[in-house]
């Protein structure tokens, strides 16, 4: 199956990632056949402010496991996505000495019936996400991002509650929500628990853990994003309380 490659460059408006996910999930909608490995969905060359290379996997299949896929089989917790949504989504970025423009690659499992509302947003999310990475070195590194920590900084945060604190992922998981957030009309609190909840329903964290990482996000996000819209729950007032 052909893909469709497109080059952007748009130094004025950047790049409109809102665009992007419509244009992803109107093509995801056009194909509803199973196929038993992922085909290259799109790719795109962003050539504006930032230089990137961002490139859709996606693969169709009427009943996933993930624990049966190429992608996804050391995501345990995506299986939990798939039943409650109809899809699982993944996303890295690489940079290094053979890749000097930043590449994104985005895996998306879809089953028979997805939720396209949920996928579109969850999709902003997480382009917003690897953004912010393509923005925290290299090439269109921005002055104000953290610095990333060392490869063995991040092989040593094996367990989620390790990866969800480490300063790059901080910084990241909370721009990709607030951006969410503020598209959808969401609120952000709700956001960062309904992340974390498959994690804790597959026994990656428990409900402590899921607290402390909120916590450390809502921080970030109030240091930064003082505009975040967020919700009057309990947990949430005391979280803010105890800041």
């Amino acid at each position: 199956m052909k893909y469709i490659k497109e080059y952007l460059n748009n130094k004025s408006k950047g790049f409109n990632v809102l665009e992007y996910s419509d244009k992803i999930i109107n093509m995801i909608r056009s194909i509803n056949v199973s196929n038993n490995d992922y085909i290259q969905l799109y790719k795109t060359e962003v050539n504006g402010t930032d230089k990137l290379d961002i490139t859709v996997f996606a693969r169709f299949e009427p009943k996933p496991n993930v624990s049966l896929d190429s992608h996804f089989n050391h995501l345990p917790w995506e299986q939990l996505n798939i039943n409650d949504y109809g899809y699982s989504i993944d996303a890295n970025m690489t940079i290094g000495k053979n890749t000097i423009v930043p590449e994104i690659e985005i895996h998306i499992m879809l089953s028979d019936n997805p939720n396209y509302t949920e996928l579109k947003f969850r999709l902003i999310d997480i382009i917003y996400h690897e953004l912010k990475h393509v923005n925290q070195v290299g090439l269109n590194r921005k002055a104000v991002n953290v610095h990333p920590g060392s490869n063995s900084d991040r092989k040593e945060a094996k367990n989620p509650i390790d990866y969800f604190h480490l300063p790059e992922e901080i910084e990241a998981m909370v721009y990709g929500m607030y951006n969410r957030s503020k598209i959808e009309g969401s609120n952000l609190d709700e956001l960062m628990f309904k992340y974390l909840t498959p994690y804790i329903n597959n026994g990656n964290i428990n409900i402590k853990d899921a607290t402390k990482t909120v916590t450390t996000w809502m921080l970030h996000a109030l240091e930064n994003y003082p505009d975040s819209k967020l919700s009057n729950s309990k947990i949430t007032s005391q979280i803010i309380k105890n800041l």
